[in-house]
């Protein structure tokens, strides 16, 4: 039997309700989990380069051998210059000069380039996270598109101009609820009442996205 029940949405409220329950933990695990990696003195450069860098969408991209070379460079290149980023304390400055610093680099996209600003903010002391504006990028920027009724919408939006029961879950996780619920968001800008299949539980953490040295220290210490 799938592990899944089966939820109703007829309003934002009962999306943004389901978000919290299902799918807010799993970012916020993931965050403690960068942070606990990034702020370790027992991992090496590239390890914190690997949990930085590497997300599902990566692990996908891994698989076309043209770009394993590409993946191999980009972690050396994070390794080596992640200390870079050790003072910020706004997420607007944070993403300008992640993106500044990785644009150029085949394996990491705009979506990746999002990810790596938001993991290296989760892992900083004073965690710095999106606040003011929701960073839009592949399925992300699909659901808004459809949900603002702007075809040609830039790749950051004000909160402000999502629905107050979205917004009300702050920038960062309605960026992720967008992405979780673009099918249901594009059938139409007002959520008609539709079943949606939410996990029963969380979403598991995928470690086994990360080297087998670093999946062996995170098993010991999770």
């Amino acid at each position: 039997m799938p592990n899944f029940i089966a939820a109703r949405f007829s309003s934002f409220s009962d999306l943004a309700a389901a978000y919290a329950a299902c799918y807010r933990p799993a970012l916020l695990a993931e965050h403690r989990l960068v942070r606990q990696v990034v702020q370790g003195a027992e991992f090496s450069d590239m390890e914190k380069a690997e949990v930085v860098l590497i997300g599902e969408h990566q692990r996908r991209l891994s698989s076309v051998p043209r770009l394993q070379g590409h993946r191999a460079e980009a972690l050396r290149h994070v390794a080596a210059t992640l200390g870079d980023f050790r003072h910020y304390d706004d997420f607007e400055a944070l993403y300008a000069d992640v993106c500044a610093h990785y644009g150029g680099d085949p394996w990491v996209g705009p979506l990746t380039r999002y990810d790596m600003a938001r993991r290296i903010g989760a892992a900083l002391p004073e965690a710095v996270q999106p606040k003011e504006y929701v960073y839009l990028e592949s399925e992300a920027h699909t659901a808004a598109c459809c949900l603002l009724g702007n075809e040609n919408l830039a790749h950051r939006v004000p909160l402000g101009a999502f629905p107050a029961e979205l917004a009300a879950l702050g920038a960062l996780h309605v960026e992720r609820a967008l992405g979780v619920f673009r099918r249901v968001i594009c059938r139409g800008a007002t959520i008609p009442s539709h079943t949606f299949r939410l996990p029963r539980t969380p979403l598991a953490l995928r470690t086994d996205l990360y080297s087998a040295a670093l999946q062996e220290k995170l098993r010991v210490q999770i």
